[in-house]
C-alpha cells in the first residue's frame, strides 16, 4: 500500500518535463552521497525519458534510458528484486523509443532482453508481472516481424522467416531458407553439425553427445517460452530420456519433445 502510494506521488511530481528534470537532479545529488540512492534515480530517469519522448526529443530519450539501463544492469547483479523491474522497464521503453524512430535493428535486443527480463520476474511473482510479460512480448514481436521484413526485402534469394542469418554452409543444406526467428550458432558433436537457435545450442548438442538424430528445434514456439525439439522416431525414448537429465520437465508429442527452458539471468 506505501509502495503504491510512493509510486503514485513520485508520478505526480515528474508528471510534466521541468519536474522530471528537477527529479534526476535531486536524486543526482542524493546518489553521489550514497549508492543506495541509485534506485530513486533509476525511477527518476524513466520517468524523465517519457517526458523527454513526449516532447519530442526521442534522442535525448534514448541516451536517458541508457543511463538507467546501466544503473541497473549493474545494480541488479546483486539485489535483482529491487533493480529488475526497473531494468524491464527501462528496456521496454528504450526498444519501442527505437521502433518509433524505425531502428528495428537497434530495437530488437531490447525488446528481447525486456521480456527475458520479464519473464524472470514473473517466474518468481506471476501475478505482478503477467500484463508486462505479455505487453513486452508484443513489443519483441513488432520489432521482429519489422526486422524481418527488412531482411526480406534485401535477400537476393530464399525464403526468410526472422531476421537472423544461417551460416553460409548450412544455407546451403536447408531447403533454401536463409534467415530465421532466433539468433543462431553453429555446433557440431559425435559427428553432427549444424546451425541451431542460441538457446537450445547445449540441448542439440547433449542429444547428439547421447546419439539421438534431431530434424528441427526452436527455443520459443510461439512466444511463449515454450521450446521443442523433433528427433527421429526410434530415438524419442532415448531423446526424452537425454532432457530429463538434463533438468527438462518433457511433454511428448510422437516425434516432439516439448519443455520450457530455465529462466535465467542475463
Amino acid at each position: 500500500m506505501v509502495g503504491r502510494l510512493l509510486n503514485k506521488l513520485f508520478s505526480w511530481a515528474t508528471r510534466d518535463l521541468a519536474g522530471a528534470e528537477d527529479m534526476v537532479r535531486i536524486y543526482r545529488r542524493r546518489a553521489k552521497r550514497s549508492a543506495a540512492r541509485e534506485l530513486g534515480l533509476t525511477m527518476a530517469l524513466n520517468q524523465l525519458a517519457l517526458r523527454q519522448a513526449e516532447a519530442g526529443m526521442r534522442e535525448e530519450a534514448l541516451d536517458t534510458l541508457e543511463e538507467a539501463v546501466a544503473i541497473c544492469r549493474r545494480r541488479a547483479v546483486g539485489e535483482p528484486s529491487r533493480f529488475e523491474p526497473y531494468l524491464a522497464m527501462a528496456l521496454h521503453n528504450q526498444g519501442s523509443f527505437l521502433m518509433d524512430g524505425g531502428q528495428f535493428e537497434e530495437a530488437l535486443p531490447a525488446a528481447e532482453e525486456a521480456v527475458a527480463v520479464y519473464r524472470r520476474l514473473a517466474a518468481r511473482r506471476p501475478r505482478p508481472y503477467e500484463q508486462e510479460v505479455e505487453l513486452s512480448v508484443e513489443n519483441r514481436d513488432i520489432a521482429l516481424s519489422q526486422l524481418t521484413r527488412q531482411v526480406a526485402d534485401q535477400a537476393e534469394s530464399g525464403h526468410v522467416i526472422g531476421p537472423y542469418p544461417l551460416c553460409d554452409e548450412c544455407k546451403k543444406v536447408n531447403g533454401g531458407l536463409v534467415a530465421v526467428r532466433h539468433r543462431q550458432v553453429h555446433i557440431s558433436a559425435n559427428g553432427r553439425q549444424s546451425c541451431v537457435d542460441e538457446g537450445l545450442a547445449d540441448v542439440v548438442t547433449a542429444l547428439w553427445q547421447a546419439d539421438c538424430d534431431t530434424t528441427s528445434a526452436c527455443q520459443d514456439e510461439y512466444g511463449n517460452g515454450r521450446a521443442y525439439v523433433y528427433v527421429v522416431c526410434d530415438d524419442v525414448v532415448a531423446a526424452q530420456r537425454c532432457l530429463t537429465g538434463l533438468g527438462l520437465t518433457v511433454e511428448k508429442e510422437a516425434c516432439a519433445l516439448y519443455f520450457h527452458l530455465p529462466v535465467t539471468g542475463r
